[in-house]
């Protein structure tokens, strides 16, 4: 989890001529949050789009999906910290997005900047599912495309 934040890193510094864009979720977006200072320092132009639900999304996917909806330690909306604020605090450009219709404006606006990191934070559906997924046990030609009962799993 978080992963994408210091390999954009580490790939803004070897690739000059194509956009460098990271994408997480909030809960894995904080596990390499710092990584935005070196970021900030060195000017790297990358996009930190950040996908929030208040949750550590995949894990409480599966809990949902595979584990009849018992939900353990994934709700992060009392200990999220407010992206757009920190971002700005570690010398980034920010902006949260709450609305479909925001979305656009807020690429061209992020993909406009060119001599920093930008981070743009996507307020989402708390309930939302990230597809494709192959679940525990299974081959990778029965991944998941969209949600699906379970139990149709011989797993």
């Amino acid at each position: 989890m978080g992963f994408s934040v210091p390999a954009a890193v580490g790939a803004a510094f070897g690739v000059k001529d194509r956009p460098v864009i990271s994408i997480s979720g909030d809960g894995g977006f904080q596990m390499n949050i710092r990584e935005l200072i070196t970021a900030a320092y060195y000017k790297l132009p990358i996009e930190f789009i950040i996908f929030n639900n208040s949750y550590l999304g995949m894990v409480r996917q599966w809990q949902e999906l595979f584990h009849e909806s018992r939900f353990s330690f994934t709700d992060l909306s009392n200990s999220n910290p407010d992206f757009v604020a920190v971002a700005e605090g570690m010398h980034c450009r920010a902006r949260r997005v709450s609305k479909p219709a925001e979305v656009d404006e807020a690429l061209d606006w992020a993909f406009g900047i060119k001599d920093g990191p930008v981070v743009l934070e996507f307020e989402t559906v708390k309930e939302e599912m990230v597809f494709p997924m192959v679940p525990s046990g299974a081959a990778v030609h029965e991944m998941m495309l969209k949600r699906l009962d379970p139990k149709e799993f011989d797993v």
